[in-house]
């Protein structure tokens, strides 16, 4: 084993030291403030046939019932949890192999549509799902990054809002989101 240290997003692999697996693990949640994308981009593009870990990485936009995301008495009590209430509304990003390799400069964002919700008991929210290898999921609050975090807006969101969310690349990575008027 070799091991080197080097800027992630500037190494050049040596031809003759074509790895099969490169996992990348500079994860936050919604990809948030780590450069992911960046470094699993310039690895894909240098040896595109290997096997990235993780697989997939995509970000959506949900409405969430606080009030529902757990339950503390079936943690006690044994008994079944409670189920979420939850209301999805997009996806915001999905960053996979075929998306990297396509990837010449900005990802497109996208623009999304809050339905009719009570404000009082829905909040919109961003939720991460990682897939690892295959079928390997983590999900939410498997992990301290799959545990949903507030869009990054000023102000309170309101039914019927339209936004433009966008993975931001750069010194400051992550989701971007603005009110459409």
């Amino acid at each position: 084993i070799r091991t080197e240290v080097a800027d992630a997003a500037k190494y050049e692999i040596a031809e003759n030291d074509i790895p099969d697996v490169i996992v990348i693990e500079m994860l936050r949640a919604c990809l948030e403030s780590e450069p992911q994308v960046a470094v699993a981009a310039h690895m894909l593009r240098q040896v595109p046939d290997v096997v990235m870990v993780p697989a997939e990485v995509s970000v959506d936009l949900v409405l969430i019932n606080d009030s529902r995301e757990f339950d503390l008495d079936a943690a006690v009590t044994g008994t079944d949890p409670v189920a979420r209430d939850r209301i999805p509304v997009g996806r915001v990003i999905a960053i996979d192999r075929a998306g990297l390799l396509s990837l010449d400069g900005a990802i497109p964002g996208v623009e999304l549509h809050l339905p009719e919700h009570d404000p009082k008991r829905y909040r919109p929210m961003l939720c991460t799902t990682i897939r690892v290898y295959d079928d390997h999921l983590l999900q939410d609050y498997d992990s301290g990054i799959t545990c949903p975090q507030r869009v990054p807006i000023d102000g309170e969101l309101k039914p019927g809002d339209s936004l433009r969310l966008s993975y931001r690349r750069g010194a400051r990575p992550g989701i971007a989101a603005e009110l459409i008027a």
